[in-house]
C-alpha cells in the first residue's frame, strides 16, 4: 500500500511533523542518506569527534558546530547526533540555567526526534516489512542501523497509531439514517482497508521465539 494511503491513518505528532518536513526540505528520502556525514553537510553542521560527551552549539544563524563522543559505537554516535540536532534546530538557551522540568521536556523531545529521524515513517511505509515480529524488527534495525529494541519500539508505536487513526476515521461521519448509506459503506471500506494495514504492523508471532 502506498505511503500516502498509510499516512491517512497514521497520526503524526508535532515533533514528527517537524522531522518529516525537515527531511523533505533538505532532500533526505532514502535510508542510505541517514548518516552523520550526509545530514550534517545538508544542514551546515560542522562535526568534530572528541573523547567527551556529545554537545552542540549555534556558531551564528544557520551555522552550527557539534562534537560527537568518539568513545561511542557508531550506532550510538548517530543517535547522539540526532538528539543534539534537535536541540540545535528547536531549542534555545542554556539548560544549566533552566528549571529542571523545562530541561527534561527538551530532553524528552530530543529523544523523540531521534527515534523519528532515525526511522522516518515516510521511509518505513515503503519497505517490505516481514510478517514475523522478530524478523520485522530485525529488518528495520538492519535497514536503519539502529538497535533491535529501538526498532521494536518504533514498530509498536506505528501499530498503535495506525489502529487509533483508523478507528477514528472509520467512525467519523457515520449516521443512522438511510440517507447516510453511502457514508456508512465508505466507512466500512475504509475500515477493511485499515484492518489490512493493521496486519502489516502486527507481525505474525514467531513460533521459534517468544516475540
Amino acid at each position: 500500500m502506498e505511503a500516502l494511503t498509510m499516512l491517512k491513518y497514521y497520526q503524526l505528532t508535532r515533533i514528527e511533523e517537524f522531522q518529516e518536513g525537515l527531511y523533505h526540505k533538505i532532500g533526505v528520502t532514502e535510508p542510505s542518506q541517514l548518516t552523520i556525514e550526509d545530514i550534517s553537510v545538508r544542514l551546515n553542521v560542522w562535526i568534530y569527534y572528541g573523547s567527551f560527551g556529545s554537545e552542540a552549539l549555534e556558531v551564528k544563524p544557520g551555522m552550527y558546530s557539534m562534537n560527537i563522543d568518539s568513545r561511542l559505537e557508531p550506532t550510538q554516535q548517530w543517535l547522539d547526533f540526532l538528539h543534539e540536532l534537535c536541540h540545535l534546530l528547536r531549542h534555545a538557551g542554556d539548560q544549566s540555567t533552566m528549571p529542571e522540568q523545562f530541561t527534561q521536556a527538551q530532553e524528552d523531545e530530543a529523544d523523540a526526534f531521534a527515534l523519528y529521524a532515525s526511522m522516518p515513517f515516510a521511509m518505513i511505509c515503503r519497505l517490505p516489512i516481514p510478517e514475523r515480529r522478530c524478523e520485522a524488527a530485525a529488518y528495520i534495525a538492519n535497514e536503519f542501523h539502529v538497535p533491535f529494541e529501538m526498532a521494536e519500539k518504533r514498530l509498536e508505536q506505528i501499530r498503535r497509531r495506525v489502529f487509533a487513526g483508523s478507528f477514528f476515521c472509520s467512525h467519523r461521519g457515520t449516521g443512522k439514517s438511510s440517507k447516510d448509506g453511502p457514508k456508512t459503506n465508505s466507512s466500512r471500506r475504509k475500515l477493511l482497508c485499515v484492518l489490512k494495514l493493521f496486519t502489516i504492523f502486527t507481525p505474525i508471532v514467531c513460533d521459534r521465539c517468544s516475540c
